[in-house]
């Protein structure tokens, strides 16, 4: 088969998925606008859900997975100073960071593809997950490097600078911010200490941007002690052509080699951290007991994150506090069809439905599971978003001749505590759930 032939039958066969499994979507949204059953406010509340899940999703997959935050390595390297102003707000409200480091060296990256789906299919539970606010497990970052010169993984006070530089430049941005804002009376607490690189300069591509700059962003962005305490290392494996979805001819992202990395700061956590719940799933001899650092699988790492967020969130609740928020508040970090006022435009009847001023703040409390989880499939904008990511990677791979060799199961959660996904046969279905 010729390359014509062969991207013909990839293009045929991504058509058929693609229109079989949209028109599925379209025939589940109009079985629910038909359902009597479920009340018209009811309908309108997971509508603006669903516009809230495609948001989230577009939002993580553009700043990790489209065009992630490129940093130079080591710190005070040349560049890394002129930051889009929305990867610098990416930093917050994010519980780890993932840094990757990829001896080929090319920018704008856009190796982090299948790794952003699969991350995204481990923590997301469609109507339940807190979303508000860019709330996600992981930011990633692309480094960039010289790898003649540099081995990142010899070095971890390095790494750990490079972190530590990402936390100190984005609070201090984010306290320059609250600076602006005339109408703030908390007082400003700066980072303490120089700058361990020359300082980050906000990029303003619009006029949004140029109206968060005068914004306080404290109440509703905050730089995680989860995220300033722990971080992960990706080293791309020297090994050709390598793809990130693709291990040994499959998806395999859930077995990629990672390297935990404990910062040193402890405040606000409600416990230190400690590596001994990994001690059996350790790679190369890497765990000790006293040690900053560990070696494990992406899933290995991803689990133990998610088991931390639930501690500190057993803790010390969900911050920021999005019921202490006000709804004009996060609306106004949401498109138009994801504003919890945009229900008076699709029909909301106070006499019918209620006052909308006794709506959960979290939109994770909207959609009755009853209902929507378990007698019905996930569908909505958020679904179909899903849906068009999942199969852009599988579009990617259909080049290389992987489809029929694809393990559904590696987009599936592990057990041991983490809420099992179902695993279809067919690829075109990871985003369900069913």
């Amino acid at each position: 088969m010729d390359q014509h032939e062969a991207e013909g039958s990839d293009q045929h066969l991504y058509y058929l998925c693609h229109n079989t499994d949209f028109q599925d979507l379209r025939l589940r949204a109009r079985s629910l606008k038909k359902d009597n059953y479920i009340s018209p406010g009811n309908k309108i509340l997971h509508e603006i859900r669903c516009a809230r899940e495609k948001h989230h999703r577009a939002s993580q997959y553009a700043r990790s997975a489209h065009v992630p935050m490129t940093l130079p390595f080591p710190v005070g390297q040349p560049g890394g100073r002129d930051q889009p102003l929305w990867h610098i707000l990416d930093c917050f409200n994010k519980s780890t960071a993932l840094y990757i480091f990829d001896s080929r060296q090319l920018f704008p990256y856009i190796g982090a593809m299948g790794i952003d789906v699969w991350l995204y299919r481990q923590w997301f539970r469609p109507f339940r997950s807190n979303i508000e606010l860019g709330r996600y497990i992981a930011k990633v970052f692309a480094v960039e490097y010289d790898p003649r010169s540099v081995n990142p993984g010899s070095d971890l006070d390095k790494l750990i600078a490079l972190h530590c530089n990402v936390c100190e430049q984005s609070k201090r941005i984010a306290d320059t911010t609250a600076q602006h804002d005339p109408f703030t009376q908390a007082p400003v607490d700066s980072v303490q200490g120089p700058l361990r690189a020359e300082s980050w300069k906000p990029q303003c591509f619009n006029f949004k941007d140029r109206e968060l700059m005068q914004k306080d962003w404290r109440e509703t962005h905050i730089l995680q002690p989860l995220f300033r305490a722990l971080f992960m290392v990706l080293v791309v494996p020297e090994d050709g052509d390598w793809k990130p979805w693709l291990v040994d001819g499959v998806m395999d992202v859930a077995n990629l080699k990672v390297r935990l990395v404990k910062s040193g700061s402890t405040n606000g956590l409600s416990a230190p951290i400690s590596f001994s719940p990994l001690a059996g799933v350790a790679l190369d001899d890497s765990y000790r007991y006293d040690s900053p650092t560990i070696t494990t699988t992406l899933a290995e790492a991803t689990r133990f994150i998610m088991d931390l967020e639930t501690r500190e969130m057993m803790t010390f609740g969900m911050l920021p506090d999005i019921t202490s928020i006000s709804t004009s508040t996060i609306d106004y970090w949401m498109p138009k069809e994801g504003r919890l006022t945009y229900a008076l435009e699709l029909g909301w009847d106070r006499r019918r439905d209620g006052s909308l001023f006794h709506v959960p703040k979290m939109s994770s409390q909207w959609v009755s599971q009853r209902v929507f989880g378990q007698v019905r499939p996930w569908m909505g904008e958020g679904a179909h978003l899903n849906l068009v990511l999942a199969q852009k990677m599988v579009q990617r791979m259909l080049v290389y001749e992987q489809y029929p060799y694809i393990r559904p199961e590696e987009f599936a959660p592990g057990k041991d505590g983490v809420p099992e996904w179902p695993r279809p046969d067919d690829p075109s279905t990871w985003c369900y759930h069913e």
